[in-house]
């Protein structure tokens, strides 16, 4: 079965010539997306957050970021390792599409 899925996503990813797989989706601007896993580090202090899922990335989080969790508005500090997210943010134009600006941060569901 995984051998199925990877088999996919790599044949997406050569018909489409995309940078991306699994966990990158389009939104309507052409430099924004959205990226969906678990966090794996808070940095506070650099204000930035790191989720990984089937690919990792690394979100610098702005004064303009919506942070929310049920609805409700929230600081990055709230954010703990393990939490679900939902991330929209504008990536650099490259084929890796590195990300330059987060949009929004939702969390959606925390680490038990």
């Amino acid at each position: 079965m995984k051998k199925i899925a990877l088999s996919v996503c790599v044949a997406m990813v050569l018909l489409a010539n995309a940078a991306f797989c699994g966990d990158w989706q389009d939104l309507d601007d052409e430099n924004l997306r959205t990226f969906q896993g678990t966090v794996t580090a808070v940095d506070v202090k650099a204000s930035t957050i790191s989720v990984q899922a089937t690919i990792s990335g690394v979100f610098p989080i702005s004064s303009d970021t919506s942070l929310k969790r049920n609805g409700m508005d929230i600081t990055l500090s709230d954010i703990s390792v393990g939490d679900y997210v939902t991330i929209d943010y504008y990536h650099d134009g490259s084929e890796n599409m590195n990300p330059v600006k987060a949009l929004s941060v939702t969390v959606e569901y925390e680490d038990q």
